[in-house]
């Protein structure tokens, strides 16, 4: 086996295991992005209670979450790369079976 085709076999083999990495973490990253941070809501109820009258606010706090809307934007940065991503494997795979059907007859 040529070394092209075994480092293409250690590499695929690489992609599904992130792949299913990738897939048990989405459901997670789903609910987080939608939420406080567990930091920002502790630090937030101590601001809250050290500052007495202030209305305590919870949607506003966590729609303005640092640490939600940085995996949010990484979330939506993610989906762009991996479209990329399958654009390229399936280009690649594609290639492999146009030139491996023509290489059947003799083109």
């Amino acid at each position: 086996m040529s070394n092209e085709v075994i480092e293409m076999q250690r590499l695929t083999a690489h992609i599904i295991s992130e792949a299913e990495g990738l897939f048990r973490l989405l459901p997670i990253v789903e609910e987080m992005q939608w939420e406080a941070s567990p930091a920002h809501s502790i630090e937030r109820e101590v601001q809250v209670k050290s500052t007495h009258g202030e209305v305590s606010d919870p949607t506003g706090d966590t729609v303005t979450d640092p640490a939600r809307l940085a995996l949010r934007a990484q979330v939506v940065r993610s989906e762009r790369l991996l479209r990329a991503a399958l654009v390229n494997v399936v280009g690649v795979r594609r290639g492999l079976e146009i030139r491996a059907s023509a290489w059947e007859v003799g083109e």
